[in-house]
């Protein structure tokens, strides 16, 4: 990319590490960075708070990553639910098992994203990390064959172009990476489209808050649906893992179909068919998982950048 005269950078700057991308996967690699002593500044486009469809299950092992960036405290002052089981209940079988313990922490959480990466920006912040909101990028900066920085625009001031050159850039933006494009590792080397779809809402749970002990898995007739204790617990997220062909018809007829679904096991409509306060459908027939190059030009990625999996894969 070539900029014209009135499109030169207003400003340069000069950094360890520029971070793309200031969710999970962002705010996860700047926090160790900037406990190490290097200047770290991350760029996200969105205002936070700030929802997105994406993975929201997190398993013991997963809670420990909160534990050691230094954000657990802050998400359990949400007051979620902390189930401590897996359930699966499929045809005739059902079996309950005991989460195995990670760094004492014996528990899982499912926090919707709009309340939980606003956390993990404050909990970067609060690390040292510059991050920077609505900020998005126009370009890699290339010194040779190396990517050495970033040319991104401000919202409230499109009409600037700004640069930060750094001695690292990492990509941790999302499944739809501009920068994996901008690096030429967009094309994946394996991948699988599974051709599954994916249908959730939150809901008041039956059971209320005392009854959340699990994370639960009912299978019947090809479906797969998910009951997530969430948060505030009392909270769940009810998610219909179905044939992608199923989505159009979940968006043309979302509460017949969430109906259909629920007849279809008689388990599940036990469970959760007297939920009240449903939030409205939101819907995805992308569930492809896939492997990019975890570098290129010089950049590592991130995250789901270097490996993408399945929105609804819990962690």
């Amino acid at each position: 990319m070539v900029l014209s005269n009135d499109q030169l950078p207003a400003t340069i700057e000069e950094t360890d590490v520029v971070i793309v991308g200031a969710r999970l996967a962002g705010t996860a690699t700047a926090v160790p960075l900037a406990r190490a002593g290097l200047e770290v500044v991350v760029l996200d486009k969105v205002r936070f708070p700030s929802d997105t469809l994406s993975t929201h299950a997190l398993v013991p092992s997963g809670v420990q990553e909160l534990l050691m960036m230094g954000a657990l405290d802050r998400v359990l002052a949400l007051g979620p639910a902390k189930p401590r089981y897996l359930a699966v209940n499929d045809g005739p079988v059902s079996f309950r098992e005991r989460f195995r313990e990670f760094m004492g922490i014996d528990f899982g959480l499912c926090i919707p994203r709009d309340q939980l990466d606003v956390l993990l920006v404050e909990t970067a912040r609060a690390a040292g990390v510059d991050v920077r909101e609505r900020c998005s990028v126009e370009d890699v900066v290339w010194r040779g064959e190396r990517a050495a920085g970033i040319r991104y625009r401000i919202g409230g001031r499109p009409d600037h172009v700004h640069e930060i050159h750094a001695q690292v850039v990492v990509g941790a933006d999302g499944r739809r990476s501009r920068m994996a494009a901008a690096l030429g590792v967009w094309e994946p080397y394996r991948g699988s489209k599974n051709l599954r779809g994916f249908a959730f809402r939150y809901v008041d749970d039956p059971v209320g808050a005392q009854g959340q002990d699990a994370f639960e898995i009912y299978r019947a007739e090809g479906n797969m649906a998910l009951v997530l204790p969430s948060c505030p617990a009392g909270r769940a997220t009810v998610v219909h893992m179905c044939d992608s062909k199923d989505i159009p018809r979940f968006r043309a007829q979302p509460e017949e179909i969430w109906q259909e679904k629920l007849a279809r096991d008689p388990r599940l409509r036990q469970r959760i068919g007297d939920a009240t306060n449903m939030s409205k459908l939101r819907t995805t027939d992308d569930l492809s998982a896939f492997y990019r190059r975890s570098s290129g030009g010089h950049v590592p990625w991130s995250g789901v950048r270097a490996v993408a999996c399945p929105r609804v894969a819990l962690w």
